[in-house]
C-alpha cells in the first residue's frame, strides 16, 4: 500500500465491504442496532394509535 497524500482514502463504502468481509455478522449487528433505535421512535407511535385506537373503539361500543 502507498503511503503519502497522493494515496486516496478508500470510500466510506469500500471500508464498510471490507469490515463485512473481516467480520461476518457485523451488518446483521448494523442492521438490529438501525432496528432498535427506530423502534424506540416507532414505540411512541404506536402508543399514540393505540390511544387513539381504543377511544374509537370506545365510541363505535357506545354507538351499538
Amino acid at each position: 500500500m502507498a503511503q503519502g497524500p497522493e494515496r486516496k482514502s478508500p470510500s466510506r463504502m469500500q471500508r464498510s465491504d471490507r469490515n463485512m468481509n473481516e467480520n461476518p455478522g457485523t451488518a446483521e449487528r448494523l442492521w438490529q442496532a438501525g432496528r432498535v433505535r427506530s423502534n424506540e421512535k416507532l414505540k411512541k407511535h404506536t402508543l399514540i394509535e393505540k390511544k387513539i385506537h381504543n377511544s374509537n373503539e370506545k365510541i363505535n361500543s357506545e354507538r351499538d
